[in-house]
């Protein structure tokens, strides 16, 4: 009698995949921050320049979010105005006005890990 055996091992490439997803997610969200906190730069009223150069971008990788920001004391009333100040919008309009831009961007950034 013939008897045959055959084993197949399969290696799972699974820890690689997640560990590349997760490069491109951080890639992706480093990429864009980068680009509304030069839009918001751009758009920023100045007068000593500190509240422009103070405009920053956090990659929080693990809620898979990136926050465009300024710790400046009056930068929201810069952006939103007050009883007594006509309002200067900087940070909205540097991501409403670019959402196609910030879409490709988002999506060719992205696909870059998928070659």
């Amino acid at each position: 009698m013939l008897n045959i055996s055959i084993q197949i091992n399969l290696n799972s490439n699974l820890n690689v995949v997640s560990a590349e997803l997760e490069r491109a997610i951080e890639a992706t969200l480093e990429t864009i921050g980068l680009y509304v906190s030069s839009e918001a730069k751009v758009r920023t009223p100045v007068d000593t320049g500190l509240l422009r150069s103070s405009i920053h971008h956090i990659v929080d990788l693990q809620k898979k979010k990136v926050e465009v920001g300024t710790n400046v004391s009056y930068a929201e009333i810069i952006e939103v105005g007050s009883s007594t100040r006509t309002p200067q919008p900087y940070l909205v309009p540097a991501v409403e006005e670019n959402i196609q831009n910030i879409n490709r961007l988002a999506k060719s950034t992205f696909e870059q890990f998928g070659q």
